[in-house]
């Protein structure tokens, strides 16, 4: 992917994140891999920040409101919920 590519779909990622939550994003998470092909710690005032849990080639965005991996917690723990109110 080349750096404009990846620039926009980073972009792309934030803007989504600012139509759909009305907390402040915090930080752009990349792969430790990805932050090099970036060339900046700042983009769009928004910290960019090296998280080995991303992805190679995937962004998260980091908010106010919590966690960037919160709703995979959440969704684990009604997945098991569910699991066991169907066994039952």
């Amino acid at each position: 992917m080349t750096t404009s590519t990846r620039l926009a779909s980073i972009r792309a990622a934030l803007d989504q994140h600012n139509l759909d939550c009305p907390v402040r994003a915090v930080a752009i998470l990349l792969h430790p891999n990805d932050i090099v092909d970036v060339h900046s710690s700042v983009l769009w005032g928004v910290p960019v920040v090296s998280d080995d849990r991303c992805n190679e080639g995937t962004v998260r965005i980091e908010c106010e409101g919590g966690s960037a991996w919160q709703i995979e917690d959440e969704l684990d723990e009604y997945i098991e919920r569910t699991e066991l109110e169907l066994s039952d």
